[in-house]
């Protein structure tokens, strides 16, 4: 069985995976398909969309198909 998509809310408070720096999320911007996977789409402080993953955030643009 596939695992879900982490479901995220403003406020949460996430691991950025490259750089391991905490961040704030300030809007979710909703779920997406992509490969057989669901991906959430937050944005963060500063205004930048990122991509939540199982293993933590990604930045939006490694995932242009989201």
């Amino acid at each position: 069985m596939p695992r879900k998509a982490p479901k995220y809310k403003i406020g949460d408070t996430l691991w950025f995976t490259k750089s391991m720096a905490q961040v704030r999320v300030t809007e979710v911007l909703g779920q997406h398909k992509v490969y057989g996977r669901l991906y959430t789409v937050a944005k963060i402080d500063g205004g930048k969309e990122m991509v939540a993953t199982e293993d933590g955030l990604a930045p939006y643009s490694d995932y242009p198909e989201v």
